[in-house]
Formats: structure tokens, C-alpha cells, sequence
């Protein structure tokens, strides 16, 4: 994710990074082999169109972000995908703390060797709390809330019901860093995040 924005923007990476749901409707529909219902493919065609005008900005053929940054913010998609999938039956039998809490601690010693191996740049009370927040609110109460939320609703509207972080993103980006959106940009935002309304409808009806 943070690849996606060194690469891209803040607001283009949530706003691919919210393909996550697409991979879990598909995954689920693979996990019980059946078709998924309608509404789930009408948000995963309603989500891919929006992905399309993102990144091409409506000129089909040509990229209006960097090759790197579509990359990696498809990939950050199915890592939150694949978050939302597989400890759903380890939720059974533990509590949502402990596997957020391992399963950081586990996915951090990834990358020792490459903090060992960097030269760490010069720490300012600022750099401090931006770590402090990102690790507390931006990873360990985000993802608990997240991983919470799927003991009580279906998977899929999990990550359609995310779409709540890249409206947050847009709009910061737009306020705090002056970014701009495309017409086209703009319009398949508002289409990747339709999808979250008509996931909640659907739960609604149930």
C-alpha cells in the first residue's frame, strides 16, 4: 500500500487498493464452488468499469498513473483480500486481538533484514508520532475493527463497506495535499464506491 502511494497518489492508491472485494467475491465463489449472487456481480462489474476509468482517466490505451503504482495498488487489494479471507475460521476460536496481533508480529519479521540493513535517517518528534500514528490508528486499530466485523457480516460486504477509506482518502488528499482527480478519475471513484451501498442494501434486505 505504501509502494502504491510512493508510486501513484494517496487517493488512486485506496481508491485500487478497494479491488479487494472483487478478489474475495471471486475466491468465495471458487471456496464453495457456486456462482455469487447477483448483486455481488453487478458491484464486481460496477467496481472493475470504475478501476478501468481510474487508471486510464477515459482514454483507454493509455495509463494516467504509473505502470508501478496500478501494480501496487492491485496488490495491496488482494493482501486486504486475503486479510479478510483466511482468518475468518481462525475467528471461530480465537479472539480478533490476538490473531490482528500475531499476524502483524509474524508479517513484520519480513522485513528485519531490511531495517538491519538501512541506514535509518535522522529521528524528529514529527517522524515519531507520524510512526506512532500509522502503527496505531492506521494498522492496529484499523485492521482489528476490520477483522471484528467479519464474525458478524458476510466477507464480501466487509471490503465492499471499506470503501469508506478511499472517500476518506479523497477527500484529505484533495484538502491537505492539493490533489486532483480526472473528470473520468473522478467518476469511476464514485463508481468503486457505489458498490458499498449496494452490498449494504443487500444486507439490508436480508
Amino acid at each position: 500500500f505504501f509502494l502504491a502511494i510512493r508510486y501513484g497518489n494517496a487517493s488512486t492508491a485506496t481508491i485500487l487498493q478497494f479491488l479487494g472485494p472483487v478478489f474475495i467475491i471471486v475466491c468465495l465463489a471458487i471456496q464453495y464452488r457456486k456462482l455469487p449472487p447477483r448483486i455481488d456481480v453487478i458491484s464486481l462489474m460496477i467496481a472493475v468499469l470504475g478501476t478501468i476509468l481510474v487508471v486510464t482517466n477515459g482514454k483507454i490505451g493509455t495509463l494516467a498513473l504509473s505502470a508501478a503504482g496500478i501494480f501496487w495498488g492491485i496488490m495491496a487489494g488482494v493482501s486486504q483480500a486475503s486479510y479478510t479471507l483466511i482468518p475468518r475460521r481462525l475467528l471461530e476460536q480465537f479472539d480478533a486481538r490476538l490473531v490482528t496481533g500475531l499476524g502483524m508480529f509474524i508479517g513484520s519479521i519480513l522485513f528485519w533484514p531490511l531495517i538491519l540493513t538501512t541506514k535509518i535517517p535522522s529521528i524528529t518528534p514529527f517522524t515519531v508520532g507520524s510512526f506512532a500514528y500509522i502503527i496505531i490508528f492506521g494498522t492496529m486499530a484499523s485492521y482489528l475493527c476490520y477483522l471484528q466485523s467479519v464474525k458478524y457480516i458476510p466477507a464480501s460486504t466487509t471490503g465492499m463497506l471499506s470503501a469508506f477509506e478511499p472517500l476518506t482518502a479523497n477527500v484529505l488528499s484533495v484538502l491537505w495535499f492539493h490533489e486532483t482527480l480526472g473528470t473520468f478519475q473522478t467518476l469511476g471513484a464514485v463508481l468503486i464506491l457505489s458498490t458499498a451501498f449496494l452490498q449494504a442494501m443487500a444486507l439490508k434486505g436480508k
